[in-house]
């Protein structure tokens, strides 16, 4: 009974059918994608350049049952049909690279109903602190290239839109997100006083975007930050402090989430580690001063 209420409520929780290319599968977010769609009912085409950590995925998912909020571990292969594929794919390469591909990603399934287009780009900040330069520039060209293909790609019945996430777990941020003290980061800097899971803050809103209910959804940005880049949200603000340490020996000011703050740094802590992990959350610049009685 519960099951068929929320397939009413939220039909985009059964994509039975649907096939779905994701990119940068191999690990982090886009490995959680290929793994929720499956459940989905999706077939997957897993692309990234680590095919032997794509072959491991799509093992795992071809052992999934009919889509359930609960799947079950036993084989759903249906005659020599597997639920994902692998495909190697870099998206640095040339043209004609990347075309073959995207071919072999075709052919997997006769079709893709839908891409996401997760990877990224070894060395471009993925993650920018609101206001800064880096960040109104990229969210105004992620905009700009979203709506653009959204004109030139309508023609086509072909829908585009685009996800401006914050900070969440996975495998790239797992330690970070282990260190006491972002909890007081988030309690500063973020609306919504923490930083989300991907399931379902991410997931359920890329399957409401593939599934045919969003037919007239085209052209948007969606912002999935818990409210992180809000304009006018000052976070703490200066004269805050973040406590890093129980022992205080001395301490230093940073620019962190929209404020600046006075961090007390304990003899235990590692300054150029805090600098370096503040510097990974992409704060562009952390500026180091004493802080006198």
């Amino acid at each position: 009974m519960a099951t068929q209420a929320l397939g009413k409520l939220e039909p985009w929780c059964n994509l039975d059918g649907k096939v779905v290319m994701v990119t940068g599968a191999s690990s982090g977010l886009g490995r959680e994608f290929c793994i929720d769609l499956a459940k989905g009912g999706c077939k997957v085409v897993a692309a990234a350049c680590r095919i032997d950590r794509l072959k491991s995925l799509c093992d795992q998912i071809n052992q999934f049952n009919s889509p359930s909020p609960r799947p079950t571990m036993v084989d759903s292969r249906v005659g020599n049909s597997p639920r994902a594929v692998a495909v190697e794919l870099d998206v640095t390469a040339d043209g004609s690279t990347i075309e073959a591909s995207v071919q072999k990603a075709w052919d997997s399934f006769g079709h893709i109903d839908a891409l996401v287009n997760n990877a990224g780009v070894r060395g471009l900040n993925r993650i920018q602190v609101r206001g800064g330069v880096a960040y109104s520039s990229s969210k105004a060209a992620m905009d700009s290239m979203t709506k653009t293909m959204a004109l030139e790609l309508g023609q086509h019945r072909i829908r585009v839109n685009s996800i401006a996430f914050g900070l969440f777990r996975s495998e790239i941020t797992e330690d970070l997100m282990k260190k006491h003290w972002l909890s007081n980061v988030a309690l500063r800097s973020v609306p919504l006083k923490t930083f989300g899971t991907s399931d379902p803050a991410l997931t359920s809103l890329i399957r409401y975007l593939i599934h045919d209910s969003s037919g007239y959804v085209s052209g948007n940005l969606f912002i999935v930050d818990a409210g992180y880049t809000l304009p006018g949200f000052e976070g703490g603000g200066d004269g805050q402090v973040l406590d890093l340490e129980t022992t205080v020996k001395d301490g230093v000011t940073s620019a962190v989430g929209g404020g600046c703050f006075s961090v007390r740094v304990g003899e235990k802590l590692d300054l150029k580690k805090m600098i370096e992990e503040l510097n990974f959350l992409e704060v562009p610049s952390v500026f180091i001063c004493p802080i006198f009685p």
